[in-house]
């Protein structure tokens, strides 16, 4: 992959086995994220690499500094498959994700400090998924991919408790 095909503020080196996930170093990340520049909308959740992506970058609402790392890719996919809700959607919400669990201050285990060459990177990422978001939610009318993009709006937004709400209704009606 050349460096012009990542977003701006990713061209910096990013050194990922410094990084980590759910499962330890972090090294594994890049070629999940290009395997999801290409990857068909999940199916099912047990769909690769969303799969991977997911329990390694937000395992259970835990984030890693290697989740922080992903956010800018995850949101240039959304922006390059805009014309795919379902993938769209899939990366938006795994950043909104993302974003949840590092503002949680509940829990055993604080979220990681975000590492300063990151940052930049991660509020710049937030700033256009909060874009990309609201303009999917301007043309999106299948209801459980709006109210995805309800819960992503409201992340991008700041509104963390509505999110939250919002979140905990979406797993209720699971469950049901």
């Amino acid at each position: 992959m050349s460096d012009e095909s990542l977003p701006r503020e990713r061209r910096a080196f990013v050194e990922w086995s410094k990084l980590h996930h759910a499962y330890g170093p972090a090294s594994n990340i890049p070629a999940l994220l290009q395997d999801a520049r290409r990857a068909p909308a999940p199916g099912d959740y047990r769909d690769e690499p969303w799969f991977s992506l997911w329990s390694a970058l937000c395992h259970q609402g835990d984030v890693f500094t290697a989740s922080y790392a992903a956010m800018p890719d995850l949101v240039a996919i959304a922006e390059a498959r805009r014309t795919e809700p379902r993938v769209m959607c899939e990366c938006l919400y795994l950043a909104a994700s993302i974003e949840l669990g590092r503002s949680a201050s509940e829990g055993p285990t604080p979220p990681p400090a975000m590492p300063a060459q990151l940052m930049i990177g991660y509020r710049t990422a937030i700033e256009r998924a909060a874009s990309l978001t609201e303009q999917a939610l301007a043309r999106e009318a299948v209801a459980p991919v709006r109210e995805m993009l309800d819960i992503c709006s409201a992340v991008f937004a700041g509104d963390l408790q509505k999110a939250r709400r919002h979140v905990d209704g979406l797993d209720g009606a699971e469950t049901e």
